[in-house]
């Protein structure tokens, strides 16, 4: 088992010798508004087909640093590989990005798909802003800024089980949408601190944060924990690494937490 981080909650994991890649976001700056915030650690496409090449592509939900329509254009026509997505985003990949039919594979929570190679991937509802019945109203009124709320649906946790173990990858999700599921050989986890609602402008949190840690490692109770997502412009307080190690350590001593440099392979014990 491998791991790669790309910034933001990208990543790329090789579970069972099949390749995947987790919510590309890798569009530069003018690839949409003004309002667009690139990922300042993704790779530039070669090097992305060069070295992370993927047979799947997993969409968690549909916000624009998630779900990259821009980025998904370029990537389907180089590698052709099959998506895993809720029904919402499958109908953006065929309709906008001109993926084919034959190459996705609708996915939503409680349901799992058996892959090649032997593999299972099972999805679980996260807790977010702005999906389930909410992401679908703010999709359809940013429907011609497509790239601000590409799709609404469901938010999707992710648990991919291979022969050589099983790797837990969580969209943007507060504590209660994490499933109960033990033995996590590894765990990436999107984890921040606060900002402000998109409309209300009250400072919350929308995904897991440092006070979440024991209980998240309770319930996956992952060999390595790797957090993700914290390090985008708009928390009102940075997010503190340092700590996360600490809290693991103190709550399931051996835990691993890894923060590896961006775009490089690193192996899973």
């Amino acid at each position: 088992m491998r791991f790669a981080w790309h910034g933001a909650g990208c990543s790329s994991l090789e579970v069972g010798g099949r390749r995947f890649t987790v919510d590309p976001y890798f569009s530069r700056p003018g690839a949409y508004g003004d309002w667009y915030i690139p990922n300042r650690r993704a790779p530039t496409p070669t090097q992305y087909l060069r070295d992370f090449r993927p047979d799947y592509v997993v969409i968690t939900h549909g916000h624009f640093d998630h779900f990259d329509p821009e980025a998904i254009k370029w990537i389907d026509p180089a590698a052709a590989p099959r998506y895993i997505a809720t029904p919402e985003a499958t109908r953006v990949l065929q309709d906008v990005c001109g993926v084919p039919a034959e190459r996705c594979l609708p996915l939503e929570p409680g349901r799992s798909l058996a892959l090649d190679g032997g593999l299972e991937v099972r999805a679980w509802r996260g807790a977010h802003w702005f999906t389930g019945p909410e992401g679908d109203e703010a999709a359809k009124k940013l429907a011609h800024h497509y790239g601000a709320m590409p799709s609404g649906g469901a938010m999707l946790e992710i648990l991919i089980t291979g022969p050589d173990g099983k790797a837990f990858v969580s969209g943007d999700t507060r504590l209660e949408g994490i499933p109960d599921v033990g033995g996590c050989r590894l765990a990436v986890v999107n984890i921040g601190t606060r900002m402000p609602n998109p409309r209300t402008k009250v400072p919350e949190a929308p995904v897991l944060t440092l006070a979440d840690v024991p209980a998240l490692l309770e319930r996956l109770r992952p060999r390595t924990l790797v957090p993700v997502h914290w390090d985008v412009d708009g928390w009102l307080e940075p997010f503190d690494l340092e700590a996360c190690r600490r809290a693991a350590e103190a709550a399931r001593p051996g835990t691993r937490v890894l923060t590896p440099e961006p775009n490089a392979w690193v192996d899973v014990p």
